[in-house]
């Protein structure tokens, strides 16, 4: 077992595409002022998992956490680090602490590390965990993270951003972080070397 973690799961959109042939990478993608956090999940360890939107009281226990240096897992963790640096200076959230590398810990860069899958659906079910990521919530996902229009003054509609929807998807970046736990008990951390390399890494993209 593992000292207690938080773990963490954003949903974004924006009409910069992230991966790809054109994808902008994660730096890019989260300083444009057009990308939007449609929130994210959280949890501590416990069994309980938590969803938070822009708006929304602030999670004192995941802050305090983060504040206090606690560990905090994530799949592709350099995503959900840079996307929060942009949700505090976005939403003006500047009490909130930053995430650093140094503090993070990737089940990405774990799977990897042991030559298994990098994707989270396939990763789970090779290893075998419990927890299934919820792919009909994935589907919605794919559509929400892009604009349905993009205007010719680069302004963006979103036609899918409704109650429904947002509900939805919090549900489906809830299950990531269920899956998420699972998978960070199941596979082992990278060595200390390793790590420390993984945190460098992190520091020099930033």
């Amino acid at each position: 077992m593992h000292e207690a973690r938080g773990h963490l799961d954003f949903e974004t959109g924006s009409p910069q595409p992230l991966v790809g042939p054109n994808g902008v990478g994660v730096h890019r993608y989260a300083e444009d002022p057009r990308t939007r956090v449609w929130g994210f999940s959280w949890g501590l360890g416990d069994g309980l998992v938590f969803e938070w939107r822009p708006g929304q009281p602030a999670p004192v226990k995941l802050l305090e956490h983060i504040r206090n240096g606690g560990t905090m897992v994530a799949h592709n963790a350099m995503f959900e680090r840079v996307i929060w640096r942009y949700l505090r200076q976005r939403y003006g959230l500047t009490d909130w602490p930053e995430i650093k590398a140094s503090q993070q810990v990737c089940t990405m860069a774990k799977a990897l590390a042991m030559n298994l899958p990098a994707g989270l659906d396939d990763l789970s079910k090779v290893i075998g965990v419990g927890a299934n990521k919820d792919m009909e919530g994935n589907a919605l996902m794919k559509r929400m993270a892009k604009p349905s229009k993009i205007h010719p003054d680069g302004t963006c509609e979103w036609a899918l951003d409704t109650p429904e929807n947002r509900n939805r998807i919090e549900k489906y970046q809830t299950q990531d972080v269920v899956v998420e736990i699972e998978v960070d008990e199941v596979l082992p951390d990278l060595v200390p070397r390793e790590q420390a390399l993984w945190v460098l890494d992190q520091e020099i993209n930033d």
